[in-house]
């Protein structure tokens, strides 16, 4: 597994209890690790990710599908009723 070095922007696309599919400006290696930070409905959401697949786009940049791997019970409701009420970032 790698680790990513650095913090990288993305745009999350899609997110569920098991994942997040993100677009970022440029490649991540699959298999590395990193924690996605972001604002769900307006509560803080953080959560150890692992990336599963990388799609390459026309523009240079990438899908990126990733699992949670870790969040605290607390991130776990907020992910829950995120899902559960539907998404509107």
């Amino acid at each position: 597994m790698a680790l990513l070095p650095s913090p990288t922007s993305v745009q999350i696309l899609d997110i569920s209890r098991g994942g997040v599919l993100l677009e970022a400006g440029h490649c991540i290696r699959r298999t590395s690790t990193g924690r996605l930070t972001t604002t769900l409905k307006g509560l803080p959401f953080s959560a150890e990710i692992e990336v599963r697949r990388v799609d390459t786009l026309p523009n240079g940049g990438c899908r990126i599908g990733a699992k949670f791997i870790a969040m605290g019970p607390d991130q776990r409701r907020v992910l829950e009723e995120f899902t559960l009420k539907g998404p509107s970032l």
